[in-house]
């Protein structure tokens, strides 16, 4: 019975050290801003998102002025893959993009040549990549032209979901979800 029990703590602490993640930093000149009750204060000035993904290929990113996913959006959790806008190699626009219907998903694939991160804003340890995204605009599908984050006035939120596939289907089993709200100084 004892090594029953033993062996089921070490699984359980295997299944631990495996588990697929991820953590969200937020950056602004240089300096890793505080979260408290998953809000954080920062300048209207450019920021860095901080993405670590531990055994995960990538996140959904939805930013949003509502702190609710669109309603369409909601309707197809499962298939968040149906929504994922494309982008610019290697965050050349320095752009966030606030949709209805389109959603960021930030990955990395060390088998391609081009990823959502800044250039150089990737670091891969084992099965761990720490991307880097930096925000310098706004997207808005009610606007057709950028919004300079000085002419942000709503709080900003940031839900980050990591995914996995369920096997013999198209659909998404949530493995994580956090929400983060900006609000502006």
């Amino acid at each position: 019975m004892k090594k029953i029990c033993s062996v089921l703590i070490l699984l359980f602490l295997i299944q631990l050290v495996n588990a697929q993640d991820f953590e969200v930093e937020i950056w602004q000149n240089n300096k890793k801003l505080k979260v408290k009750n998953d809000v954080i204060q920062l300048k209207k000035e450019p920021f860095q998102i901080k993405l670590k993904l531990e055994d995960l290929y990538g996140a959904y990113l939805i930013p949003t002025f509502t702190g609710e996913p669109s309603e369409t959006v909601q309707e197809n959790i499962k298939n968040l893959n149906l929504f994922a806008m494309s982008e610019y190699e290697f965050n050349q626009a320095k752009h966030l993009g606030i949709h209805e219907t389109a959603i960021h998903f930030l990955f990395f694939d060390s088998e391609m040549d081009w990823h959502r991160f800044d250039k150089n804003g990737v670091e891969v340890i084992e099965n761990t990549v720490i991307g880097t995204k930096t925000v310098e605009v706004f997207q808005n599908d009610l606007q057709p032209e950028s919004i300079p984050i000085e002419k942000i006035g709503n709080d900003l939120y940031l839900i980050f979901i990591a995914t996995e596939e369920v096997s013999d289907t198209t659909e998404e089993e949530i493995i994580k979800m956090e929400k983060l709200v900006l609000k502006w100084k």
